[in-house]
C-alpha cells in the first residue's frame, strides 16, 4: 500500500495505490531433495568431527612441544649456572693477573664480557622457561591471571 503519481495531464496529483496477491505452491515431486539434504548434513557432520580430531591432535602436539621446550630450557638453565661460576672465576683471575702485573686490561675486559654473556644467557633461559610455562597454561586452559 502506498501512494503514486497521477495520470497525464494531472501528473502531480497523488493517488492511493495498493497491490495484493496470493501465492500457493504444492510440490508434486521434489526429486529426492530430502535424501540429498540428509546426505549433505551427514557429510558436514563427518567433516566437523574430522576437524575436531585434527584440532585435538594439534593441541596435543603443541603441548608435547611446549613440555619439550620447558624441559630443554630448564636443563640449559642448570648448565648456565656452571657457566656463570666459571666466568666469575675467570674474571677474578684476570683481575688478579692485572693487579699483579702479569695480565693486560684486554684480558679483564674479555673476562667481564664473557661473564656478562653468561648472565644474559641465564636471563634468557629464565625468560624461555617462564614463556613455556605460560604457553602450557594457555594450551591446557589453566587460568594464570
Amino acid at each position: 500500500m502506498g501512494i503514486r503519481n497521477g495520470y497525464i495531464p494531472n501528473i502531480g496529483d497523488m493517488r492511493f495505490n495498493y497491490l495484493g496477491g496470493i501465492n500457493f505452491s504444492i510440490p508434486i515431486y521434489n526429486g529426492g531433495k530430502m535424501k540429498q539434504q540428509i546426505k549433505i548434513q551427514e557429510k558436514r557432520a563427518d567433516q566437523q568431527s574430522i576437524a575436531i580430531e585434527s584440532m585435538q591432535s594439534l593441541i596435543q602436539k603443541d603441548i608435547k612441544q611446549t613440555l619439550a621446550d620447558l624441559s630443554s630450557a630448564q636443563d640449559r638453565l642448570k648448565k648456565s649456572d656452571s657457566q656463570i661460576e666459571l666466568a666469575k672465576a675467570a674474571a677474578l683471575m684476570a683481575h688478579n693477573k692485572l693487579r699483579h702485573g702479569t695480565g693486560i686490561h684486554l684480558e679483564v675486559t674479555a673476562a667481564n664480557s664473557t661473564l656478562q654473556k653468561a648472565l644474559l644467557n641465564r636471563l634468557q633461559m629464565q625468560y624461555q622457561t617462564c614463556s613455556s610455562k605460560l604457553e602450557y597454561g594457555r594450551l591446557t586452559g589453566i587460568k594464570f591471571w
